[in-house]
């Protein structure tokens, strides 16, 4: 059910959708869904191909394969009253929308798992088990407010607030656009940079979106989750020319059974240019019952522009907590800002953390 080409300039269709379900499978060939190439090279979205049993002997959930021959393209996903395990292949970007529910999830090196688009509601994803390779993704950077939007918004082509302060445009009060959220459960948006009216009303950059994932047995991530802040956009190339904010991080709640890997979280706040401001770091929240990563966790804040004295946006939060049989610690909380100096991140949930 693949797309056809596109002629000229036009573009690819999308892959269509297979449903195949049958008592037994034996079957070895290739059942394919592929985006039809386009002009310049950009092809059509991947479709989906369900495979599942009707066999009242084996318990086993369907199969959702979306894969588009190595070529990258954008697919979604529907909701559906039926569990499946989800594989998304390399190059792959896949959107949920109102999908609640994964049997298990895997996503393959430079493949990618959306979560939200700006203006929409994020779904609470809960999967048994999910494995992201190296290379691969679940994302939601910029997904958050637009430019000058949201409770952290940016002020005076500064950077928006989120877990950290925003920094203002100039380096004049670098305790700029403030803080919102909570530190344990968080679920809310990054705010959207301060825009330069030179540049455009859009030119702050938009604040990260919310990943929230549920992962009831184990999460083995070598890739990356994010949920980035935008960068803010430039009014002149100049060393001295103005510049918009940049966007705040978003938001990342995981609750896992098990997580492992040497991947990385992150919810960093968007950079900036000239006399802009740079966006303050977002939101994250780990529980666990096991703890066997050796990635990083990272809630920076932006960097400000090269005219901008006030230096990078304050540091987001992270919050860490081990709940398994052998791992009774007090919870951890992490401000942390990558060895840059910033402006401030006022705490108010921290009673009883490390």
């Amino acid at each position: 059910a693949n797309g056809g080409a596109g002629l000229g300039y036009g573009g690819g269709g999308g892959g269509g959708r297979i449903g195949a379900t049958s008592g037994s499978n034996v079957f070895t060939g290739l059942i394919t869904a592929y985006g039809g190439p386009g002009g310049g090279g950009v092809w059509g979205g991947a479709g989906t191909i369900f495979i599942g049993t009707s066999s009242q002997q084996i318990r086993t959930p369907g199969q959702v394969v979306v894969d588009n021959a190595g070529h990258a393209g954008v697919s979604g996903l529907l909701p559906s009253s039926t569990v499946y395990d989800l594989t998304v292949g390399p190059t792959v970007a896949v959107s949920l929308s109102g999908v609640s529910s994964i049997a298990n999830l895997v996503i393959a090196t430079n493949g990618s798992l959306v979560f939200g688009t700006p203006g929409t509601q994020v779904p609470n994803l809960t999967v048994s088990n999910a494995t992201i390779q190296a290379g691969g993704m679940i994302r939601a950077d910029t997904n958050g407010y637009s430019a000058g939007s949201g409770p952290g918004a940016g002020l005076y082509t500064g950077g928006a607030g989120h877990g950290g302060y925003g920094v203002r445009a100039g380096g004049v009060n670098p305790t700029g656009s403030g803080t919102y959220d909570s530190l344990t459960q968080p679920s809310i948006a990054g705010s959207g940079g301060a825009p330069f009216l030179g540049a455009g009303a859009t030119s702050g950059g938009a604040g990260g979106g919310i990943v929230r994932l549920t992962v009831t047995r184990k999460l083995q991530l070598d890739g990356e989750i994010s949920a980035d802040g935008g960068a803010g956009l430039f009014g002149t190339q100049t060393s001295q020319g103005p510049g918009a904010g940049g966007g705040s991080g978003g938001s990342i709640w995981l609750t896992r059974g098990e997580l492992a890997g040497s991947g990385r979280i992150t919810a960093n706040g968007g950079p900036c240019w000239n006399t802009g401001g740079g966006g303050g770091g977002g939101r994250i929240a780990v529980y666990c019952s096991s703890n066997r990563f050796a990635g990083s966790l990272q809630a920076f804040g932006g960097s400000s522009g090269i005219s901008n004295s006030a230096g990078f946006g304050g540091a987001g939060t992270v919050y860490l907590t081990t709940n398994g049989p052998n791992q009774l610690g007090v919870p951890q909380l992490i401000v942390d800002n990558g060895g840059h100096a910033g402006t401030n991140t006022p705490l108010s949930e921290a009673s009883q953390l490390d």
